[in-house]
């Protein structure tokens, strides 16, 4: 439901009951010069009585209903913002682990590589930077297959 839509429909409803309390009302005045009719008037001022807390109880109702809608916006906004970097990464860590492991695969072929090169041993440079591509793109398929679980858990909420 949309808040917005709702207290427009509310301030329609509330529109049209003030113009039929305005109606009632000037049925009252026209009853009250006449003072033979005191028990109709009693009856109007019991209606517009009625149709007035009816009204107060509406709106108070569209107003606690926005600021439950605000809570709830505020709610998501703190829960989001209390997470520290720390655990952002160790939830992330939890929910698709191949990826850092790829990552730490990929960063140890390629400083073994890079030592190799330095010392001038070519072949084990040669084979460390062609597992550091493997690893490259090992990682990126852990990526990719993250995302598509993490897809399906949102779609249809399911813990896969």
């Amino acid at each position: 439901r949309d808040p917005a839509k709702e207290a427009e429909r509310s301030a329609k409803i509330i529109a049209h009951k003030e113009a039929i309390l305005q109606e009632q009302q000037k049925r009252q005045n026209a009853r009250t010069s006449n003072s033979n009719n005191n028990a109709l008037r009693k009856e109007d001022e019991e209606r517009a009585a009625a149709f007035q807390a009816l009204k107060e109880a509406e709106e108070q109702a569209a107003i606690d209903e926005a600021k439950q809608h605000q809570t709830n916006l505020a709610n998501v906004k703190i829960s989001t913002v209390m997470e520290s970097p720390g655990q952002k990464l160790l939830r992330k860590f939890k929910e698709n682990p191949f990826v850092p492991l790829g990552m730490l695969a990929t960063t140890g072929a390629l400083c073994y590589g890079l030592i190799n090169f330095r010392r001038g041993n070519q072949r084990m440079s040669q084979v460390m930077m062609r597992t550091r591509v493997a690893a490259q793109g090992l990682t990126i398929f852990a990526v990719i297959g993250g995302l598509l679980i993490s897809g399906q858990r949102t779609i249809f909420g399911k813990d896969i």
